[in-house]
């Protein structure tokens, strides 16, 4: 996770964490969804409104942070939602 320090460096006005903890992010706006750590947890119940913050801000030209606790699987999740709405691969995954 990029530390306090680098938010203004990088641009960054908004964060999707996707962890048990939740980030403490100084002029940042962050949502966060508080998720096990674990192979068996479902993503299927945040993607939804996960990609429709991410798109928002992208949308007004902010940097976004998607973060998880390894950065292996749960945040990559919305940003292949993203991708697959973009590129039109396949409608209705996460609705």
């Amino acid at each position: 996770m990029i530390d306090d320090g680098n938010l203004t460096l990088y641009g960054i006005h908004a964060c999707l964490s996707v962890c048990a903890d939740r980030p403490q992010k100084k002029d940042v706006e962050v949502l966060h969804f508080q998720v096990a750590d674990m192979e068996y947890q479902s993503l299927l119940e945040y993607l939804a409104e996960g990609v429709e913050f991410i798109l928002k801000h992208r949308l007004q030209g902010d940097t976004v942070q998607v973060h998880c606790q390894a950065g292996i699987s749960r945040s990559c999740t919305f940003f292949d939602c993203i991708l697959h709405d973009h590129l039109q691969l396949e409608r209705g995954i996460y609705t």
